[in-house]
């Protein structure tokens, strides 16, 4: 009897840690399932974020392209708007001319046609108009009621290409005559141009119009007392304007050779010197008025011309 309860006994203990084992393993089984589960489920997680990051992306660098393509879609839309204003552009009759003149009133120096040019403007030759400087006639000629100082362009380049360059000097010891001490006072000058077309404009495919087309140059004064030994100062060696739609153009420019190149108070000679570039068609241009001021501003009278000392 002792026997058989000692293996009933055993084999109680057998089956229950057989239970037990059967058990333990069940939730090592669940517990890795559960992990494996939570690996997949957070990998597809990441996997599902980095698709909706990457369609984000896309989106944004579509939505960049389609505003790049917006942008340069409006600016060529606005340089072809400019280009047809221009093209639709009416050309406005030489009659509008002293209407855009602004210096006519108040200018220090205005021109009439008593005045004779010779005394104090002429054509500068350094080598007998051999080089790249062109004789010019200068003349006053009354356009429209205006009396205007006229620069004729006379010489074309060997090749015949092109007009040479016009450097026209204004003798400012002729102009300041009797008051050159107020020379060394000059800090700025207001000048204003026109342009007129004589002969035609021929563009590269052919097509002609009369128009003076550019309109390019400087602005220099020559000063010292030393006629034979003048400073040259280029005040504004950037001038550039154009008309291509009418005959004339008007062109206004602010220089200060009180800053850079100011006259001497002598009465030795001493120039303001204009140079326009060369250009292949023909255009006359001229000086309509000039204004000279001092430092606070003051308007400086000339000598000469109609306004003289007013």
């Amino acid at each position: 009897m002792k026997t058989m309860k000692k293996l009933l006994a055993c084999s109680v203990a057998a089956l229950m840690a057989a239970s037990m084992m059967t058990a333990c393993g069940d939730s090592e089984e669940e517990e890795s399932s559960s992990v494996a589960e939570t690996t997949t489920t957070t990998a597809a997680e990441e996997e599902s974020s980095e698709e909706e990051e990457e369609s984000s992306e896309e989106e944004e660098e579509s939505s960049e392209e389609e505003e790049s393509t917006e942008d340069e879609s409006t600016e060529d839309e606005s340089t072809e708007d400019s280009e047809e204003e221009e093209e639709a552009a009416e050309p406005r009759d030489i009659s509008e001319m002293p209407g855009e003149l602004q210096g006519l009133e108040t200018a220090s120096l205005v021109f009439d046609s008593s005045m004779d040019p010779s005394t104090f403007a002429k054509a500068m030759c350094e080598q007998n108009f051999e080089n790249d400087e062109s004789d010019v006639a200068i003349s006053i000629e009354e356009v429209e009621g205006v009396s205007l100082l006229k620069v004729e362009v006379l010489d074309l380049n060997d090749a015949g290409t092109a007009y040479k360059i016009p450097k026209v000097q204004l003798d400012m010891s002729v102009i300041f005559e009797g008051q050159t001490d107020v020379l060394a006072d000059i800090f700025t000058i207001d000048v204003e141009f026109v342009t007129k077309a004589v002969g035609n404009f021929v563009a590269d495919d052919g097509t002609e119009s009369l128009v003076p087309g550019n309109f390019m140059g400087c602005l220099a004064t020559q000063t010292g007392s030393d006629p034979d030994n003048l400073g040259w100062h280029e005040i504004d060696s950037g001038i550039a304007d154009s008309e291509w739609v009418s005959e004339w153009g008007v062109y206004y420019h602010t220089i200060r050779p009180g800053l850079l190149g100011p006259f001497e108070a002598t009465d030795s000679t001493q120039y303001l010197t204009f140079m326009r570039w060369s250009i292949p068609n023909q255009a006359d241009f001229y000086i309509a008025d000039i204004t000279f001021y001092d430092e606070d501003g003051n308007i400086l009278p000339c000598s000469i011309g109609e306004h003289a000392k007013v």
